[in-house]
């Protein structure tokens, strides 16, 4: 039998509350840790439609980190009847400078529209399709759906943040087998 934690009451007002503190941005950071790790560990936070709205303003933040948090925090959500999650996704991929944020938001449109390809995602937004991106969204969809090919990445010359995103995969044990050059 399954035990099923509940995020009280309390405890959910006072997490929306600290997300809202956009002036904050450590104490934000630190909410959205907290949501992410409540949702990965699958406690019933309640009703997610509030946590939503104050996370997807969060894209905007001033702060990196915070915006980082806020991508990951929207994609472990989940799906929401509104189709403006994704236009709200694509808005702000079009103007986000921060590579690592980019891969954090493409992997979110891909949670939401798993069937999108990672080039369509860069086209749409008028971004350059980076080798990362194509791992960012394996992290938050079924890897049967997703076919990276084998030695897609080659760690010795490889950008950090791609060797970042394949570590991520390895973390949360979504890499594809042999996704590492076969000479290691």
């Amino acid at each position: 039998m399954t035990i099923v934690k509940h995020l009280s009451k309390a405890e959910s007002d006072l997490l929306v509350y600290l997300l809202s503190l956009n002036g904050q941005a450590k104490v934000v950071k630190s909410a959205l840790q907290r949501l992410c790790e409540l949702l990965e560990s699958k406690v019933n936070i309640g009703e997610r439609a509030a946590f939503r709205t104050t996370v997807l303003g969060l894209i905007w933040h001033v702060d990196t980190q915070v915006r980082r948090w806020a991508f990951k925090a929207i994609t472990l959500l989940g799906r929401s009847p509104n189709t403006y999650l994704v236009g709200a996704l694509y808005s702000r991929l079009r103007v986000e400078r921060d590579f690592e944020s980019r891969a954090w938001a493409i992997a979110a449109i891909g949670n939401f529209d798993p069937s999108v390809e990672v080039r369509a995602i860069c086209g749409r937004a008028a971004i350059d399709y980076l080798k990362e991106y194509e791992l960012a969204i394996t992290l938050f969809i079924d890897t049967k759906s997703k076919s990276i090919p084998t030695a897609f990445v080659n760690i010795e010359t490889d950008s950090e943040q791609v060797l970042l995103w394949t570590s991520l995969l390895e973390g949360y044990e979504k890499a594809p087998t042999n996704i590492a050059h076969n000479r290691h």
